[in-house]
């Protein structure tokens, strides 16, 4: 599949994600431009980075300790070699980059045609191969000869400009100096790193923990708005136009992310966006794709049954309507037929330990045609599509909350955990994408989300009445419903998959905060890069939440550098906390936290800076252990950096597309980013998105199991059998009355960002705290922040 266009898909170029484990201005028409006021960061990786552990198996230290180090190394290459291969070969046959096919039959026409005109611009060198040619039919073809000695010198001189241009490009794009140093000097090309296959290989696809709440994340669409209120509608459209983007991946035609509007990113992650699934191993996972033309169908799952939608049909094949698409979803909302009692929670697999989920495949695979066929449609899918009931309000979650959990786990078997995306629509027209993590960071399904939502809502659109445009076609049969012959082992291991996938998820506590009070239109006026200002706040907020510091996690992207996936930028710094004690200092001015404040904010954003360019230490000290047990030499110090625990989790999602969507003419219609699990179970995951001028999202969670995130109101009730509900703590008569874990956070992170900003000359002060919001309002219509001395360069503006 091809890649991206108009950028070399190896040539592509910065951005930011999450912890030992660890995204993104303003741009021009038609590209996706990475803000740039710190790392952005894919979801849900610290999680996955923070309980690596590497599996040797069993052998004598010291003996041929060389070979598995050399093996890895070995299959590494081997791996990028094969990848850089297939991306070169689907690049020139997509005429992305440096150039197509097109042009190499130009340059053929061009020599051949000078010859005709007696013209020599090859300087004698098609002579000089003529001469060499032996003598093939020269008796009947006279000019024979000559016409291959043309076409040899007209290959040789397009391959020799195509890799001249290669090489241009990649010294050209490179470079990274310019992001630490002063305008107008320049600096020696940063180095790069060759971490990146390592990375996927050991922190995601060995390992062995359940996929649910811990590696995958997920993305929202509109806060509140919903374009339409029927389900079947918003899912024909976002199908569509998914299936539709698709083919511009394949056809090159989708601008690349670009950093300030003028570097582009590297694009490699989109290879696998569709048509992927992670398939799990006894010891390790690999990524199984499938191209375009093999996947013409997605699976839709509704009420614990599977279906296979074509998504193709006519006589040319082409891309079904969304109004046909629509009308297919419904055969499956109006299908009264029940799941099978073997099918209900097959899903559940994909959210078991991998090696059950394994062994369970494995007997799948061997059994006959019956038991492997609707496993293979599965996997072949373009992504999958979950058709939902609306979560409602709980005693203790409103419904923006717990739309985001049920996106994140649903309810344990709901989520086919393993395609790339899985694609959750709920009766009530709002939707979401769960997203398995492996294959890609948060800022290239974001890129393609918000496509998504701005082609569905502003160029599809709906009718008056709520459905998909265009007309419904009933010579289009109904979609084919899956049925599953699972062998009795597979059934067997369903209700302990079941089990620890319902657990896991009832133990996932999501918030999202809308703050609403200011956004990066304040911090652009106090010349603060705005994820430095948000985790100084989060760094106060946790303060205020534990009485302590600790480690914290934020992740930032690398993709200024081919395959770059992710670093750490580490913002919990002695320069952090000592501003977080001013804070809690009533000796202390303003003006001297103030000064604090911009000396913690120059530091987080020299690491940031370190991070985007490969200088960041997390991805080496992660290799360097790597190495370590490959040769079966402990470092003591590895060791340590390894069980260090990131009990504070953060990532910038992507920002808004400021061509795809307008906050001043459509506020209801932005992006309202995702959000991850905590990389620990005693800590909190913290993912926030700009939307717009004057508003920041937060997404929030934390487990409910954990003593230091939960503020469980305990008491004790009635009976157990007069009790609402079953008491967790396995106590008779203690219950749970409220849950407030990851809403009691949210509280701190919006004081922090008032106290912050009275810095500034928002709000009154410290006291905040005791009227959250009242004065903020008012200052925030009233006077300008004040300047900060000596504010660090912000690059993003």
């Amino acid at each position: 599949m091809g890649v991206v266009v108009k950028v070399p898909g190896g040539w592509d170029v910065p951005g930011s994600e999450e912890g030992w484990a660890g995204e993104r201005g303003a741009g021009g028409e038609g590209q996706c431009v990475v803000p740039f006021p710190g790392p952005q960061g894919t979801m849900a990786e610290a999680r996955q980075a923070a309980t690596f552990r590497l599996d040797l198996g069993q052998g004598t230290p010291g003996r041929r300790w060389w070979n598995p180090a050399l093996k890895e190394v070995g299959s590494a290459g081997l791996r990028s070699w094969r990848r850089s291969l297939a991306q070169c070969k689907d690049d020139i046959l997509s005429g992305a980059c440096p150039a197509g096919l097109a042009s190499g039959l130009f340059l053929f026409a061009a020599i051949q045609g000078s010859r005709f005109m007696q013209l020599d611009p090859s300087l004698g060198l098609v002579d000089w191969i003529k001469a060499s040619l032996p003598d093939w039919g020269v008796r009947w073809l006279p000019g024979f000869q000559g016409a291959v000695a043309a076409t040899i010198f007209a290959g040789g001189l397009w391959t020799a400009l195509l890799l001249t241009l290669h090489v241009v490009l990649r010294l050209l794009l490179r470079y990274q100096g310019w992001l630490s140093e002063p305008r107008g000097t320049l600096s020696l090309p940063t180095r790069s790193w060759l971490v990146s296959d390592w990375w996927g290989e050991y922190v995601y696809l060995r390992s062995r923990s359940p996929l649910l709440g811990n590696s995958n994340f997920y993305i929202l669409d509109f806060l509140s708005v919903a374009p339409t209120p029927l389900q079947a509608a918003r899912a024909g459209n976002a199908v569509y136009a998914m299936m539709r983007f698709r083919e511009q991946l394949g056809r090159g035609e989708i601008e690349p992310a670009t950093l300030l509007g003028m570097r582009p990113l590297c694009s490699a992650q989109y290879r696998q966006m569709f048509n992927t699934t992670r398939i799990p191993g006894v010891s390790g996972d690999r990524l199984y794709h499938v191209r375009d033309g093999c996947s013409r169908h997605v699976v839709v799952l509704h009420r614990g049954r599977f279906f296979r939608l074509g998504t193709h049909g006519g006589l040319g094949g082409h891309l079904l309507s969304p109004r046909v698409l629509e009308q297919q979803l419904q055969y499956i909302l109006d299908d009264s037929a029940p799941a099978q009692p073997t099918e209900e929670h097959l899903a559940a697999l994909t959210a078991a330990p991998r090696a059950l989920w394994a062994q369970a495949r494995a007997s799948l695979q061997a059994g006959d045609r019956s038991s492997k066929a609707p496993l293979e449609v599965v996997e072949g899918a373009a992504f999958f599509v979950c058709l939902e009931e609306t979560p409602g309000p709980s005693r203790t979650s409103p419904e923006l909350d717990e739309r985001a959990q049920s996106v994140l786990v649903g309810t344990g078997h709901s989520r086919w955990l393993d395609k790339s995306l899985n694609l959750v629509v709920f009766a009530s027209g709002h939707m979401g994408l769960n997203v398995e993590h492996s294959w890609a960071d948060t800022p290239v399904p974001s890129h393609m989300w918000e496509a998504i939502l701005a082609a569905e809502c502003f160029e599809l659109g709906y009718a008056a009445d709520g459905h998909c445009r265009g007309t419904p076609n009933p010579t289009v049969g109904p979609p084919e419903r899956l049925l599953w012959m699972l062998p009795e082992e597979v059934a067997a291991s369903i209700p302990l998959a079941l089990r620890e996938a319902q657990a896991l998820a009832r133990d996932t506590d999501c918030h999202i905060l809308p703050f609403t009070h200011f956004g990066r239109g304040f911090t652009r006026r106090c010349r603060i890069p705005g994820s430095s200002f948000v985790q100084l706040a989060l760094q106060l907020a946790r303060f205020r939440d534990q009485g302590s510091f600790c480690l914290t996690y934020e992740a930032c992207v690398t993709r200024s550098f081919h395959e770059g996936r992710t670093e750490t930028v580490r913002p919990c710094t002695v320069e952090a906390c000592a501003f977080v004690r001013a804070m809690e200092d009533p000796r202390l001015t303003d003006a001297q936290r103030l000064a604090l404040f911009q000396v913690a904010a120059e530091k987080h954003w020299a690491l940031c800076r370190a991070a985007l360019t490969g200088e960041g230490v997390d991805r080496h000290l992660f290799c360097l252990y790597l190495v370590s047990q490959l040769l079966r030499l402990p470092s003591p110090f590895l060791t340590q950096v390894r069980a260090e625990r990131w009990k504070l989790s953060t990532s910038q999602s992507a920002t808004h597309q400021p061509q795809l969507f307008d906050p001043a003419s459509h506020p209801d219609y932005v992006c309202c980013g995702g959000g991850f699990g905590p990389a620990d179970d005693d800590g909190y995951g913290v993912s926030y998105v700009f939307m717009g001028e004057s508003m920041v999202t937060f997404h929030i969670s934390c487990r409910v199991s954990s003593p230091d995130t939960e503020s469980y109101t305990r008491a004790f009730c009635p009976p157990p059998l007069e009790c609402p509900q079953t008491c967790p703590f396995g106590s008779p008569g203690l219950c749970v009355l409220s849950s407030q874990d990851s809403r009691r956070f949210g509280q701190h992170i919006q004081d922090a960002m008032l106290d912050v900003a009275t810095l500034f000359g928002l709000g009154a002060g410290p006291s905040t705290r005791a009227r959250p919001g009242e004065a903020a309002r008012e200052a925030s219509r009233g006077p300008e922040p004040q300047q900060a001395p000596s504010a660090p360069r912000d690059l993003e503006y």
